[in-house]
């Protein structure tokens, strides 16, 4: 006997966390639960990684928002979590000059081309270095 029919729709009739658990382990089962060996191979290193995606993504939401101080705080806390990450120092470089603190803004800039040169192309097109397209150093850097 099968545990839970499938119905015509196609639709089990678990409901909301049961769907998730698979057929025949309940909350306490040692299926469910990692082990401390299962835990050991998990990198942690990833995650850190990923973190700083999400607090890169979030500032990128926010500067969409016109959130720039929030915005800042988040692509600098992405910065913190991962030094090298060179889209949070170019999307930290674009709030810098969209604000008008053009040597921040350059400076972060620099470092973001440097790790990927990349960035060169993406800064010669971005609306939040209009301010600064004269700058004889901008122009240098994305030359």
């Amino acid at each position: 006997m099968v545990p839970f029919k499938e119905r015509r729709s196609g639709q089990d009739r678990r409901s909301g966390n049961d769907r998730r658990r698979p057929f025949g382990s309940s909350p306490g089962s040692p299926g469910m639960q990692t082990t401390e060996s299962q835990e050991a191979t998990i990198p942690k290193v990833q995650l850190k990684k990923d973190l700083s995606d999400v607090w890169n993504a979030k500032g990128k939401e926010l500067l969409r928002l016109n959130g720039y101080d929030e915005a800042m705080r988040a692509f600098s806390m992405a910065l913190a979590i991962k030094p090298n990450h060179a889209e949070a120092y170019y999307n930290l470089a674009s709030v810098y000059s969209f604000k008008g603190e053009i040597d921040e803004a350059l400076s972060k800039l620099k470092k973001a081309v440097e790790i990927d040169p990349g960035f060169k192309k993406k800064a010669k097109v971005n609306r939040y270095f209009k301010k600064i397209t004269d700058n004889e150093e901008f122009r240098k850097l994305i030359d």
